[in-house]
């Protein structure tokens, strides 16, 4: 069981996210606005952070910057419908440059939910594998690096050019 924090400002949507989750057999914690969803990440760690977008207090981008920096290894979920008011602006895109796991365009089915929140959660508890021992070198041991000396004497100073330029 996986604890997750979904941050969604659609009363109907967030009850809806909260009921497919926790049906998958994982711990919800829902909040509706972006500044409670900080609050909460700072009170607590998540194995998976969900959260919209477009949200009328801050945006999602916020959420997943202080999620990332909390929490680096813990995966986000971005989902968004877009925006009547830009409609030009893709803020799943933008998501993905932030470092969302994954991104889900609204409107999206439970059995997509529900796949991108097991791969997210498969994808924390994936541990990078570890470095073999002999490949670290001691540093004494390492080869030392011949760099040749310049030749070239450089001035001490450089004189400046004290008269202001004309344009052409």
């Amino acid at each position: 069981m996986a604890k997750i924090l979904v941050v969604e400002d659609n009363p109907d949507l967030g009850d809806l996210l909260l009921t497919f989750i926790a049906a998958a057999g994982h711990q919800v914690t829902l909040r509706a606005s972006s500044l409670a969803a900080l609050d909460t990440l700072q009170e607590q760690s998540f194995d998976l952070v969900i959260t919209d977008m477009f949200m009328p207090d801050r945006d999602g981008l916020e959420i997943l910057r202080e999620a990332k920096r909390l929490y680096p290894d813990t995966p986000v979920l971005a989902m968004s419908g877009g925006s009547r008011l830009f409609p030009t602006f893709d803020p799943l895109a933008c998501a993905r440059q932030f470092g969302a796991f994954a991104i889900l365009p609204k409107p999206f089915r439970r059995s997509e939910l529900i796949s991108m929140v097991e791969a997210a959660l498969a994808s924390a508890t994936i541990a990078p594998p570890p470095m073999p021992s002999h490949s670290i070198m001691p540093r004494a041991s390492m080869p030392q690096a011949s760099i040749p000396q310049a030749s070239i004497p450089l001035p001490l100073s450089v004189p400046l050019d004290t008269k202001p330029r004309q344009s052409a």
